[in-house]
């Protein structure tokens, strides 16, 4: 075997090591965020509905994240009753530390929520508690690439 030969299958061995160790890396990454949604109602009227969600987003690692603005959509039963708008902005994350994206307005017009069933105005009106799925989507920046990053978490909000 030639020394070329030798070199050659060595870095190919320590790329493929450092490759695997890369992409451990990053699922240990997308484990280790942390977003936690804070729902509550603004304001509902006869025109509608508009929920104001706080994202606090949490870096437990030594590595500075770039994440991308949150993307949030609220279901009810199974069915998205409104999204938040995509915004095309990065927010930097220091290691060990957190970023808290205040008043993300969603607003459900009242059409849309009779459209989804009169039981959730109703509850709202009547001051009962309503569960509702808040889905974060985000975009994990790294310097090779983007890692899409989901969270999903119930909630119980009451007017």
């Amino acid at each position: 075997m030639s020394f070329s030969k030798f070199l050659l299958g060595t870095g190919v061995g320590v790329g493929v090591f450092a490759g695997i160790k890369y992409f451990l890396g990053l699922k240990k990454l997308q484990d280790e965020i942390e977003i936690i949604p804070t729902v509550n109602i603004q304001k509902i009227d006869l025109k509608g509905l508009v929920i104001k969600v706080d994202v606090q987003m949490k870096n437990p690692t030594q590595g500075t994240m770039n994440l991308h603005f949150p993307y949030v959509k609220l279901q009810y039963k199974g069915s998205v009753i409104g999204s938040s708008s995509a915004i095309n902005k990065y927010i930097k994350i220091p290691a060990y530390g957190e970023a808290k994206i205040e008043e993300v307005l969603i607003t459900i017009p009242l059409l849309n929520i009779f459209s989804l069933g009169v039981a959730l105005y109703k509850s709202l009106q009547n001051k009962e508690t309503v569960k509702l799925d808040v889905r974060v989507l985000t975009v994990i920046q790294t310097p090779i690439n983007k890692i899409p990053y989901e969270s999903s978490t119930e909630v119980l909000i009451r007017k």
